[in-house]
């Protein structure tokens, strides 16, 4: 059978797509459900550059410390009537402390998608201790409330259920190595 030089095209085409398509679907891997942390700390990337924004403006950070099904992160304002939750890793942590303590950014972005998982109330404990080592922890007796002062940031731990002398011997209890 003699095909015409375009017949000839059609047919390379139509072959060359078939074998795009079978590569395609042998290559596949099946769909996994994604799981909740990735969920949830997906737009972490995102989150990080909106604060790192307000850092290259100078601005003041207000933050909240909170944990999420184990995840560790700071609720930060970053606007007048919004606020985002950027989930935490040390690099994370080491990025934000160098700016709220010492006024300095980072030439080096921190990795934002490994953060920490399974944490629980010592690691806001950890966090409290080396915020009271650097002599920025405050206790406010009345209400319960503890909060870190920092000179470009302040960092909210909430209300905590225990004394000052309770809290102290928690944070005492607790080694920062």
């Amino acid at each position: 059978m003699n095909y015409s030089d375009e017949e000839l095209d059609t047919l390379q085409q139509e072959n060359y797509f078939k074998e795009l398509e079978q590569d395609a679907y042998q290559s596949a891997k099946p769909m996994m459900p994604a799981n909740l942390i990735d969920l949830k700390t997906s737009d972490n990337p995102e989150k990080f550059q909106q604060v790192d924004h307000l850092i290259s403006k100078g601005e003041h950070l207000q933050m909240t410390f909170g944990i999420d099904n184990g995840l560790p992160y700071y609720k930060i304002k970053v606007a007048p009537n919004r606020e985002v939750s950027l989930y935490l890793n040390k690099e994370i942590i080491q990025y934000l402390y160098s700016w709220i303590k010492d006024g300095v950014r980072l030439p080096k972005a921190p990795n934002t998608w490994d953060v920490q998982k399974n944490v629980n109330e010592k690691y806001m404990i950890y966090l409290m201790k080396r915020d009271r080592e650097l002599n920025f922890l405050r206790f406010y007796e009345s209400s319960q409330r503890h909060m870190s002062l920092y000179p470009k940031g302040i960092i909210h731990y909430g209300e905590l259920p225990y004394t000052t002398d309770e809290l102290n011997a928690k944070l005492d209890a607790i080694s920062i190595g």
